[in-house]
């Protein structure tokens, strides 16, 4: 059996959600939240005047860099979740409760999220030297700082799934203590 793709995977994780949440799981709600509240703040307390260029380049590069560093998390959480979701019998196990793909395409998801604000914000840096866009470079500046508060988010998230994780491996690990203190030799099941 081929492994899945990371499409079939996400849906799978959409439907999953869905499950739980119903209609809310299509909505990336937090995401809109985060572009949404920095275009309001915008309009409410919209600068006076013109951005200096020279210092929205130097913030949409520290943006780049913060969203670099936010993306060496992500790669070191990713060997570790690999690393141990891969892990026989462990890996049966969490295929039992339908959640080991989850595991596996979630870092992926955070990461691709985080390569997307790194790039938007190499853009924004040459449009803003480019482009002669006066008030709207503040606009622009609103909604990356709103995106950098996304990739913080889906980071954060991404580190607490190595807890859930871990939480599942020691359900496990419980799990199989018994089953060998029954003399069972067989692997547990999931509840």
């Amino acid at each position: 059996m081929p492994a899945p793709r990371f499409s079939e995977s996400f849906a799978e994780g959409l439907r999953q959600s869905a499950g739980k949440r119903g209609f809310f799981a299509f909505v990336p709600w937090w995401v809109l939240i985060c572009i949404l509240v920095p275009i309001g703040a915008y309009r409410l307390w919209a600068p006076c005047g013109t951005p200096d260029v020279r210092v929205l380049i130097g913030v949409f590069s520290a943006f780049a860099v913060v969203g670099g560093f936010l993306g060496s998390v992500s790669i070191s959480s990713m060997a570790q979740i690999q690393k141990t979701v891969s892990t026989y019998p462990f890996s049966d196990y969490l295929k039992g409760l339908s959640v080991f793909d989850m595991f596996l395409m979630y870092p992926q998801l955070v990461l691709t999220i985080q390569l997307v604000f790194i790039f938007s914000n190499a853009a924004l840096a040459l449009i803003a030297v480019a482009a002669d866009l006066d008030r709207l470079l503040w606009l622009l500046f609103y909604v990356e700082l709103g995106l950098l508060l996304y990739t913080c988010t889906k980071t954060w998230a991404l580190v607490d799934l190595i807890r859930k994780l871990m939480w599942h491996y020691e359900e496990y690990t419980n799990l199989f203590a018994k089953a060998l203190q029954q003399g069972s030799q067989e692997k547990p099941e999931p509840d």
